[in-house]
């Protein structure tokens, strides 16, 4: 007996997924990963946000550490010194996190241009 004669003496109703469900299904997948990318967006604006903050009042600080009058004569205390070269430093980290999170950020934004342009429709699966 075929394959074929015996499928139709077990389930003579073979059915499959309509179309319609498939679009569904396919829809459900790309909202969740539109979902997840915007997630990430929106924690890289918080934390730039925040690190955008942070880096304000640490240069304001470092500006007054740098501009007080003994300084400008060329005799800053060893431990304002101190304190100057760590804001320096702390600042320039700061600043290198802001760029890596804008690049994140274009990332994402890309990623997620890439999902809303995907009209296409359903590519083949492979079958295992």
């Amino acid at each position: 007996m075929t394959l074929f004669a015996r499928l139709r003496l077990t389930d003579r109703h073979l059915r499959f997924r309509s179309g319609d469900r498939d679009g569904k299904t396919d829809q459900a997948r790309l909202e969740a990963v539109r979902a997840a990318i915007d997630e990430a967006i929106g924690s890289i604006d918080r934390e730039a946000a925040g690190v955008s903050r942070r880096l304000a009042e640490a240069t304001q600080k470092a500006a007054g550490l740098s501009g007080n009058e003994e300084a400008l004569d060329g005799e800053r205390d060893a431990a304002d010194e101190k304190l100057l070269c760590e804001a320096e430093r702390q600042l320039m980290g700061a600043t290198r996190r802001l760029e890596a999170l804008r690049a994140h950020r274009q990332h994402f934004e890309h990623l997620l241009r890439q999902v809303a342009g995907d009209t296409a429709g359903p590519r083949p699966v492979a079958a295992n």
